[in-house]
């Protein structure tokens, strides 16, 4: 995480620090198989998106679990496929 959006007074600028409202991670999943994604963003109500290597949306089955944590599960095994999570 980190301080999120900052503003310059001196010169006006606004400046956003994605890192604290969004992760991402190359994963590889085993059909059915729960992988455990620790995100570290500091919420439980977190979006998740998941993508296949080629960037085609995979849907699975995702749990909140904490406010840093989240487990998901493809039915498929997925190689070097794209979880994207933001808050």
């Amino acid at each position: 995480a980190g301080a999120g959006i900052s503003y310059n007074s001196t010169s006006g600028a606004i400046s956003l620090n994605i890192d604290s409202i969004r992760y991402t991670q190359a994963i590889n999943l085993v059909a059915n198989t729960p992988l455990t994604i620790n995100h570290a963003l500091g919420e439980t109500f977190v979006h998740v998106s998941l993508y296949k290597a080629d960037g085609t949306k995979v849907d699975a089955t995702i749990v909140l679990t904490d406010a840093n944590n989240l487990k998901i599960t493809s039915v498929e095994n997925l190689n070097s496929a794209q979880v994207v999570v933001s808050k």
